[in-house]
């Protein structure tokens, strides 16, 4: 997995973030761009990019995942995922939890790409709710 940070947020923070949300999938040929955003949170995923650029330590890089994390201020915020009745609905409080759930969310969906998995934006934010209920408990702090 290669990380690439452009966003507002420290370097060190992004990569300890992202590699929480990773767990669980298998981040092999990734290239994550973490991005700032005007908005709270928007995020994309694309399977078989069809770029095989070899980065530093030689990996081909094949699925990208783009996050976009807005301001702190923008946080806590309540959040259902738009037209999904059975997809959970919680408060993300800050802007590392953003990143979990979003990075984890979107990981998810290159998971369901590589596995043959339909895929499902419910079971993404599952996923994801689950992921930031770890974080959540990891680090109560944040």
């Amino acid at each position: 997995m290669k990380i690439k940070n452009t966003s507002r947020y420290p370097q060190a923070d992004v990569e300890e973030l992202v590699g929480f949300a990773s767990r669980g999938v298998d981040c092999t040929g990734i290239e994550i761009h973490v991005k700032n955003s005007k908005w709270v949170f928007a995020g994309r995923a694309w399977h078989n990019i069809g770029r095989n650029s070899i980065v530093n330590v030689g990996d081909e890089i094949n699925d990208l995942v783009v996050i976009r994390v807005g301001s702190p201020d923008n946080f806590p915020i309540e959040f259902s995922y738009p037209k999904l009745k059975t997809a959970p609905r919680y408060e993300i409080r800050s802007w590392r939890e953003a990143m979990v759930t979003l990075t984890a969310h979107e990981l998810y969906h290159i998971k369901q790409k590589r596995t043959g998995m339909r895929a499902s934006e419910v079971r993404a934010e599952r996923w994801a709710f689950k992921r930031l209920l770890e974080f959540r408990e990891a680090r109560p702090y944040r």
